[in-house]
């Protein structure tokens, strides 16, 4: 494309050339822009390979901070992770804390609504039949006699778990006694048929 364009300069100004001297100038300006051309292509060349380098070294720079960004946001991750662990353990221990203290109140209800209690009032006959509220003087039972009641109570239970498992084992002896006696009676049965 340039040359046909030099080429045709030359055709338009031939009728104008009348040394040879002239022919070659007109090459040479022709070289000189050339050259401009050359160079200033250089020249834009190696200004996109600086901007290209510039790039580069920011692109390398940005994936380093990306890198440590993502490292910084993976660390925070977990930091949040242990951080609700731990508060997932400090609400369970409160749970069980509460629970603790709830069944210790339960069981201290349960106690003082099993134990006897002291007496408020007792019911005090008088001369003429009428019937006065009064206060005692100081608690009717004594701490022994709450103990005693305490380990009979126990007793108590424990007899009871006992009797049930007597009750059990009774019903499984009836079981087999019915099952052995069914069976004697299939048995003479098949016998008085074989006679």
């Amino acid at each position: 494309m340039e040359d046909k364009q030099i080429f045709q300069d030359f055709i338009e100004k031939s009728s104008d050339i009348k040394e040879s001297w002239e022919i070659a100038q007109l090459f040479e300006e022709e070289r000189e822009k050339f050259k401009q051309e050359i160079f200033s292509y250089k020249q834009d060349i190696l200004q996109a390979k600086k901007t290209l380098k510039k790039m580069r070294l920011q692109i390398a720079d940005s994936k380093d901070k990306i890198e440590k960004f993502e490292e910084l946001k993976n660390q925070k991750i977990s930091e949040i992770e242990a951080i609700k662990q731990d508060l997932f353990k400090q609400k369970i221990k409160k749970n069980i804390s509460k629970l603790n203290h709830e069944k210790y109140q339960i069981i201290n209800e349960k106690k003082e609504e099993i134990l006897p209690k002291p007496l408020e009032t007792v019911d005090i006959y008088l001369k003429d039949g009428s019937v006065a509220k009064a206060r005692p003087a100081k608690r009717i039972f004594t701490d022994n006699l709450y103990k005693k009641y305490r380990v009979i109570l126990k007793e108590n239970k424990i007899l009871k778990e006992q009797i049930l498992e007597f009750e059990l084992e009774n019903s499984k002896l009836k079981i087999e006694l019915r099952d052995f006696y069914a069976e004697d009676i299939l048995k003479s049965n098949r016998s008085s048929r074989e006679d």
